[in-house]
């Protein structure tokens, strides 16, 4: 209800109906704000109940011979042995079978035999490694094959050591 009041020079007003306004206002907004947290349990819940599938993957990685990834030699002698561990973790959500193959400065040096691995399950290969001749620094490859597929490696390390007389 509007009313209207003449008071000496000036006009003044008051309207009745605002409080019926903000009162349904409010009720409005606590509908959304209901509805937008029963939309947010909804898509959590089918998130729970059909997680996306993960994308698959091996890892594969080196470490010196105390089991760090920081600690393996830089240089060694002429016939000094080191030991270097191979490791393999599938998570590819089978079993896969895996095999490595070593190569320095891209001649083969030593095939390690086929691995089968299902999934989550980790292998460790201690691999002893020299060099019969010195030379600046040799490049030492880990190739990972996914087998039946032995042409193209799925992952590929490398390894710089310097060998010295």
């Amino acid at each position: 209800m509007l009313s209207l009041f003449a008071c000496g020079h000036g006009i003044s007003y008051s309207y009745s109906g605002m409080k019926t306004k903000s009162v349904a206002s409010g009720k409005i907004l606590s509908w959304l704000i209901m509805l937008a947290l029963l939309g947010s349990l909804a898509a959590y819940a089918y998130v729970v109940a059909f997680p996306q599938p993960r994308q698959p993957f091996t890892e594969f990685y080196f470490l010196g011979a105390d089991g760090s990834a920081a600690n393996y030699p830089r240089q060694l002698g002429v016939n000094e042995e080191t030991s270097i561990i191979v490791g393999i973790i599938d998570r590819e959500y089978q079993n896969v079978t895996y095999q490595v193959v070593i190569n320095i400065d891209g001649v083969l040096y030593k095939t390690l035999p086929p691995v089968e691995l299902s999934h989550e399950q980790k292998y460790e290969h201690n691999v002893a490694i020299s060099f019969a001749a010195p030379g600046a620094v040799r490049e030492v490859t880990f190739l990972l094959y996914r087998l039946p597929d032995e042409t193209e490696a799925c992952r590929t390390l490398r390894w710089r050591v310097e060998v010295v007389p």
